[in-house]
């Protein structure tokens, strides 16, 4: 210990931060969580639209015919048939496909709906 050297260190005690560090390190934290936020917030807006970006880049030709034959699918295998077991999964995962498409119109909403709201037991 040498004449100078204040009694806090001779102890073991550590100096309180310094309010300048302080605010170093409360930037830090701020600047942290919000690059967290926003990456996390990115992350849920690309795999909540990714399978529409999916459809909608499809070529036009190939996404009018995988249309026409979800919707023509979607009518003919599930109308009357909401609560039938596996088909009723079939029908939902159906309809939740087909109202990605752009050319989904009214009609087709129309078919889709009955199927997009799965029953609870």
């Amino acid at each position: 210990m040498t004449l100078g050297e204040p009694a806090a260190r001779v102890s073991g005690e550590r100096r309180p931060p310094s309010p300048r560090r302080l605010l170093t390190r409360r930037i830090v934290v701020v600047l942290a969580m919000a690059a967290t936020v926003t990456v996390a917030g990115v992350a849920w807006f690309r795999l909540a639209t990714g399978p529409r970006r999916a459809v909608e880049e499809l070529p036009p030709a190939e996404r009018r015919g995988l249309y026409e034959r979800t919707l023509e699918t979607l009518r003919a295998s599930c109308q009357g048939k909401r609560d039938e077991g596996g088909l009723a999964d079939y029908c939902h995962r159906q309809a939740e496909f087909i109202v990605l498409f752009p050319e989904c119109d009214e009609p087709c909403h129309a078919a889709a709906e009955p199927f997009r709201d799965r029953p609870t037991r």
